[in-house]
This record gives C-alpha cells, structure tokens and sequence, in this order.
C-alpha cells in the first residue's frame, strides 16, 4: 500500500506534469488551432487544479504555470504568475466556501478567469487599440471547452490519491 506522504507526492508529480505538457503545447505554434486561435490550455487545468486543492497547491500551481508561460510568451517576466497566483487562491477559496466543485461552476470561473486574462494583458502591453474582439471571443470560448476534458480527469486524480481522514 502506498503510504499518505508517497500519495500526496505522485498526486503533485502529476499535476507538475500536466501542467508542463499544457505550458509546452500552449507555447507551440500552430498547435490545435480553431479559427487561428490557439487555446490558453492552462487556465482550464489550473482552474480545475484550484477547485479539487487546498489554497497553497492552487497558488504554487499557478505560479510555477504564470512562470513558465511568461518565460515562453515573453512580455514582463511575472506579471501573469501574479495574476495567476491571485486567481487561483481565489478559486480554490471560492470552490470551498462559496460554489461547489461542479463542472459548470468551474467553466464559469474559467469564462471569467479567462476574460480577465485577455483583459489584464491587453492593459498591461498598452495595445487596447489593436484588440481584435472577434479573436478574443474565439479565444475565451475555445480555452473554456478543454475545462470539460481537464476536470474530470483532474477530480479522478484528486479523489484517486485522496489522503485518508484520520
């Protein structure tokens, strides 16, 4: 049997692990584009990482992916680890006080999290008279429909590797 401390371990490798194959085919040109959009693949899986785990594991998680992908996209190192540091903490705390972890209220949170994100950048490189709303849109609703692939499998590895209540 393996032991709690071992669970917790591999439970963590994995999300390591789905995060960097996420950060790697994000970054990717030309990878599973619709329209000639590429998905923001992280925000799905950190949103659903974020409604099945504790504060801590959502704001590390979110900002070892806010590092990675701002070390591939460029732009100012760190803005989108904070970013994302904060709305992650805010998802996992939400998802335990407020919503359940259910399907639908995680794509919500991922709908908004994802328009903040669009909007957040757009403020941030000072180009809001170049954004292209139409690339937006097609943005946003392709990343919200990997939530619906990410948070199953994310609620199986969560409950899969459970620590027992003592």
């Amino acid at each position: 049997m393996i032991f709690a401390q071992e669970k917790s371990r591999i439970r963590f490798l994995i999300y390591t692990l789905m995060l960097f194959v996420c950060a790697v085919i994000q970054a990717t040109p030309g990878m599973l584009p619709v329209q000639g959009v590429r998905p923001l693949l992280l925000i799905p899986l950190l949103v659903s990482i974020a409604a099945e785990e504790s504060e801590l594991c959502a704001a590390v998680c979110g900002m070892g992916a806010g590092l990675w992908w701002d070390w591939s996209a460029g732009g100012i190192f760190g803005s989108r680890a904070i970013f994302l540091v904060v709305c992650m903490t805010g998802v996992s705390l939400l998802c335990r006080y407020l919503f359940q972890a259910k399907l639908w209220n995680t794509a919500l949170l991922c709908l908004i999290i994802t328009s903040l994100e669009q909007a957040f950048q757009v403020l941030l490189a000072g180009e809001w008279k170049n954004f292209d709303i139409y690339y937006g849109l097609w943005q946003t609703g392709y990343t919200v429909v990997w939530i619906f692939l990410f948070a199953p499998v994310i609620r199986r590895i969560s409950h899969f590797f459970e620590l027992p209540v003592e």
